[in-house]
């Protein structure tokens, strides 16, 4: 597969949870949470999407308990310090969320 590009644009519904405030990251960087109970399977997980600066703001129009649809990407980097095991973190970063 080498260095191909592929898609990084998915979409997934399920049920508010939380949403969280603002974080005041820089003064470039601000991001926002929104947790979501999504079903898969016989269990539901409990899924945390990042919408940073502009983004945030489409979440003022939603409420816990509701449902709804969000578009994410996925993001994932490497954490090595010397001394210890590298470790490895994925975001999901949203891009949309809609009632849905």
């Amino acid at each position: 597969m080498g260095n191909q590009v592929q898609q990084n644009s998915f979409q997934i519904a399920g049920r508010i949870l939380e949403i969280l405030p603002p974080e005041y990251i820089s003064e470039k960087l601000t991001k926002r949470s929104l947790i979501m109970e999504v079903f898969t399977g016989q269990y539901s997980n409990q899924v945390n999407f990042e919408f940073k600066n502009d983004r945030g703001t489409q979440l003022n129009d939603l409420k816990v308990g509701e449902w709804c649809i969000v578009t994410y990407e996925l993001a994932g980097r490497k954490y090595a310090k010397e001394g210890q095991p590298v470790r490895y973190f994925n975001t999901l970063n949203g891009q949309n969320a809609i009632k849905g």
